[in-house]
């Protein structure tokens, strides 16, 4: 019996060893592994956006681009009688570098531009001169920065010969767009 007690105590001891050594031992190797596995899946995630930020930095850098050329584009924001008072006068005063002469500049009520942080400002105007002088004063408005838009453009030619290009009567109505003035900084559109 003596034997057998023995090797019944040696198989305790190497279930006892099993139970409490490498059983143990086994979970901290699973648990290590599942844990190597959640930080390789961080990692490729981090390195994923590594990798892309290059792609989010280009574009936020074109955005900000085009957000700086739109800005560009339109007017600052103010008041709307200020506004349409200063443009007016810059229209006069590239009139009078031509030689040209306004009729009835009239200026219709000002609208935001839907979806946008914008006011549409449109101003009609008739102008009489050479037709030389309209032509250069057209070319002249279309190169204005911030961008002036000519929406109308009606035209009545008179007196042309061989030799001139006579006189003209133009219609125009051009649209403005300018900012919207910031919270508590105006009434640009009112």
């Amino acid at each position: 019996m003596n034997d057998r007690m023995k090797l019944l105590f040696v198989l305790l001891v190497i279930l006892a060893m099993l139970r409490f050594g490498l059983a143990p031992w086994l979970q901290w190797q699973e648990d290590k592994h599942q844990e190597i596995i959640l930080l390789q899946k961080r990692t490729s995630k981090g390195l994923a956006i590594l990798n892309n930020q290059q792609a989010f930095s280009q574009q936020l850098a074109e955005l900000e681009s085009a957000e700086e050329q739109l800005r560009q584009s339109v007017f600052a924001a103010e008041a709307e009688s200020a506004f349409q008072l200063a443009r007016q006068r810059e229209i006069e005063q590239l009139l009078n570098t031509f030689e040209l002469k306004a009729d009835r500049i009239s200026w219709m009520a000002s609208v935001p531009v839907v979806g946008a942080p914008l006011w549409q400002h449109t101003a009609s105007f008739s102008i009489d001169g050479k037709t030389e002088n309209i032509v250069r004063w057209h070319l002249a408005m279309e190169q204005q920065n911030p961008v002036i838009h000519i929406s109308t453009f009606d035209v009545r030619l008179e007196r042309q010969t061989s030799r001139s290009l006579g006189r003209a009567r133009a219609e125009y109505r051009l649209v403005f767009y300018a900012m919207h003035a910031e919270q508590g900084g105006g009434d640009a559109g009112k």
